[in-house]
């Protein structure tokens, strides 16, 4: 079900950032953005769907409002933190994207049970 399909996607997104840090021609570039960008919008729904699941309803409201803020702290943490210098340059900073998409592949995989909805 929707677990499934979110592990999936989140494999599919790892492998994306990982082959972004190799491209060097718009070409190359558009097939694998394209494909990124479609499986990042096909997991959201999902994902969604997922997590509200962890919830009785009367608290979905506050789960949806520790993930906004959880998203917005791990932009800003990422901002800061995520080396994009001349040394290690966009690469540094896809491998990061790909890392925390692991992580969420990791955390879905072994702490979130699809529910019986």
């Amino acid at each position: 079900g929707k677990r499934n399909f979110v592990l999936l996607t989140s494999v599919v997104l790892v492998l994306c950032f990982v082959m972004l840090v190799r491209v060097e021609t718009l070409a190359s570039l558009a097939p694998i953005g394209l494909l990124l960008t479609v499986t990042a919008a096909a997991r959201t729904g999902p994902l969604q769907a997922l997590t509200s699941g962890l919830v009785p309803g009367y608290q979905l409201g506050t789960l949806m409002g520790l993930r906004a803020c959880s998203m917005q702290l791990g932009i800003s943490l990422f901002a800061m933190f995520v080396p994009a210098d001349a040394e290690f340059g966009f690469g540094a900073v896809l491998y990061a994207a790909a890392g925390c998409q692991l992580l969420s592949y990791v955390v879905i995989r072994f702490g979130v049970r699809e529910g019986s909805s």
